[in-house]
């Protein structure tokens, strides 16, 4: 079954120049916050928004009449790369920009993006930074992103941008899609860089163009998260093949965490016990599957 789109805007006179995928499940308010931060954008009357409701039937409301927007609804939950691939296959303009439902970008970040795809460059990342306000827990999580976003860059260009600022030529997604074995937010994004890294493109760092995430997670959200990144990491590695991150690349992760703070540093701690759970959890679970597979193979026919 197709994906349901309704258009939530009219349609302008002259086509856009960018659209912006925003993928969601059931965080209205969150998204509200997002849709807001997109309608100030310097370029807002050259953007198309696309959210794509991934099965959550959140209710959608854009206030601003300057800003473009469809909605895509799922017809059942597929996760965050499905519904990127959904987003781009409305799109119709020669770039795309993404981020998600729980983050605010500046009011340059679409136009700093832009600038850079248009000058020559395939994909583009900006930095995404914590909300002062959202709390240790956000921040423990960011200094983890931030270090695998870090790791092997030359300062200009990095290995692995998160979706949650992100662009690139239109072309480039169209050939090489989100991989939608990734059930969940957990893995998809360095996946997919990882895969256009492969296919000879760059990923150019863009330092003007800031996105702010603003998670809203407990205590215990924040461990079922990190076991969830450990599912995605070992996904990860088993269908691409790759090892673990060097070792160098942990007392670096620990030093960033503490230089934040304390608790800082202790949570991500946390955060990598929980993640190695979520790699014990997901080969556990890839060899119940292959065993239950082979015994189905086994199991003779039934008369």
């Amino acid at each position: 079954m197709l994906p349901e789109a309704e258009d939530a805007t009219a349609e302008r006179a002259r086509p856009s120049l960018v659209t912006v995928v925003v993928p969601t499940a059931g965080r209205a308010e969150a998204l509200e916050r997002c849709l807001r931060a997109l309608a100030r954008q310097t370029i807002a009357d050259d953007l198309d928004v696309v959210v794509v409701d991934d099965a959550g039937g959140s209710p959608v409301r854009n206030e601003s009449a300057h800003l473009r927007t469809t909605v895509v609804r799922l017809p059942a939950r597929r996760g965050p790369a499905a519904a990127r691939n959904a987003g781009v296959a409305r799109a119709r303009t020669p770039f795309i920009l993404f981020t998600d439902d729980d983050c605010e970008p500046a009011p340059l970040w679409a136009e700093t993006l832009v600038t850079q795809l248009r000058d020559g460059a395939e994909i583009a990342a900006g930095p995404t930074v914590a909300a002062p306000d959202a709390g240790r827990l956000a921040a423990a999580t960011q200094t983890i992103v931030d270090a695998l976003t870090w790791a092997g860059s030359d300062g200009k260009r990095i290995r692995f941008a998160p979706t949650s600022n992100l662009g690139c030529a239109a072309a480039v997604p169209a050939a090489l899609p989100f991989d939608e074995r990734y059930p969940a937010a957990a893995g998809e994004d360095r996946d997919w860089c990882a895969r256009c890294l492969a296919a000879g493109h760059e990923i150019v760092v863009v330092a003007g163009a800031e996105v702010v995430h603003r998670p809203s997670v407990t205590l215990g959200g924040f461990f079922r998260q990190h076991v969830r990144y450990g599912r995605g990491a070992a996904r990860y590695r088993r269908l691409r093949q790759v090892g673990l991150e060097r070792i160098g690349f942990y007392p670096r992760l620990m030093r960033l965490g503490f230089s934040r703070g304390v608790a800082v540093g202790v949570l991500v701690c946390l955060a990598q016990v929980a993640t190695a759970a979520g790699v014990v959890v997901e080969r556990v679970s890839r060899g119940g599957t292959r065993a239950a597979r082979g015994g189905e193979r086994a199991r003779p026919a039934q008369p």
